[in-house]
């Protein structure tokens, strides 16, 4: 009687687990059509979820969520068509879920001229080519936009961001990872707690910092602000600087690379600089060279605590 006793409690338990995890572990996907017009808004605020925006030549908002494990009473999405645009809101109705495995993802085929304002609490976000301004936030995940004609303001709490072009200013934040940035035609504002900065080409005023990587500026066209605490730093300027710029660095090298005719105020300090360009008939000097290069021109300062300072003719 013990040992069947012993049997029938395994099986009842089996069954339980069985039962609860169907309940628990509930999938659906819900798909919705909207007609909007072009130049419009697209919103989406959502407790959970990773959000994946394309674009496509009808007037029309396709939207796909997928919900794997969670029921209705747990998780729920409403859509709210207005003014040619639309509005999504995913809304997290717990907040203790158990185990298990949770996961919601957007998929949305905007018009190609649409503006988007998106927000997770977690999960990544990703826009493919878009014209109109971007507006994204969220706390856990990585941001990546295609070629972007619009302005963008991106943030992230714990993830890197990418950008393969924009026509329009571009602000981006990250507390935990990588800005890599295609061209940008528009001023360029850069901030990461936790990664390195590369960068095309930039037509307007750059300013980038970060406390834990390098720098690369391939080609900048005005005024460069770059500062970094734990990387190196290389500039190149293609164009005569409208204004003055200053890079520095708490542990690294710095390169600027000029072209042959771009003129300077230059100020650099380093444990050593090197100059292809004459200053004050020098090219090499212990710790600092100051002086105009060209004839001279706006400020371009460049300081290093621990390492080098090469100012280069590209």
């Amino acid at each position: 009687m013990k040992k069947q006793w012993h049997s029938t409690l395994s099986i009842s338990l089996f069954s339980v687990m069985l039962s609860w995890s169907q309940l628990s572990f509930a999938d659906q996907t819900v798909e919705k059509t909207f007609d909007v017009k072009a130049g419009a808004d697209l919103v989406v605020d959502t407790d959970i979820g990773s959000i994946h925006v394309e674009t496509h030549s009808s007037s029309q908002i396709t939207a796909k969520i997928e919900i794997e494990g969670l029921d209705d009473d747990e998780f729920s999405v409403r859509f709210n068509p207005s003014n040619g645009g639309l509005r999504i809101d995913g809304d997290k109705q717990s907040s203790d879920w158990g185990w298990g495995s949770r996961r919601v993802k957007f998929s949305l085929v905007v018009p190609k001229e649409f503006n988007v304002q998106l927000e997770t609490a977690g999960g990544s976000i990703s826009i493919d080519d878009l014209q109109g301004n971007v507006d994204v936030r969220t706390s856990g995940g990585s941001l990546t936009f295609g070629n972007i004609i619009g302005n963008i303001d991106g943030r992230t709490s714990g993830g890197s961001i990418s950008v393969d072009g924009a026509e329009g200013d571009v602000r981006v934040r990250t507390s935990g990872g990588s800005l890599s940035l295609g061209d940008i035609k528009g001023t360029l504002h850069g901030r990461t707690s936790g990664g390195s900065i590369s960068l095309g080409l930039v037509t307007g005023p750059a300013d980038v910092a970060t406390s834990g990587g390098s720098i690369r500026i391939k080609n900048a066209g005005g005024e460069v602000k770059a500062r970094t605490s734990g990387g190196s730093v290389d500039v190149t300027f293609t164009q005569q600087p409208k204004g003055n710029s200053d890079i520095s660095t708490s542990g690294g090298s710095i390169t600027a690379r000029l072209s042959k005719d771009i003129a300077v105020n230059l100020y650099a300090r380093g444990r050593k600089v090197y100059s292809d360009f004459p200053v004050n008939g020098e090219t090499e000097a212990k710790y600092k060279l100051r002086g105009p290069i060209n004839g001279g021109g706006p400020e371009l300062e460049l300081q290093t605590s621990s390492g080098s300072v090469y100012i280069k003719e590209d």
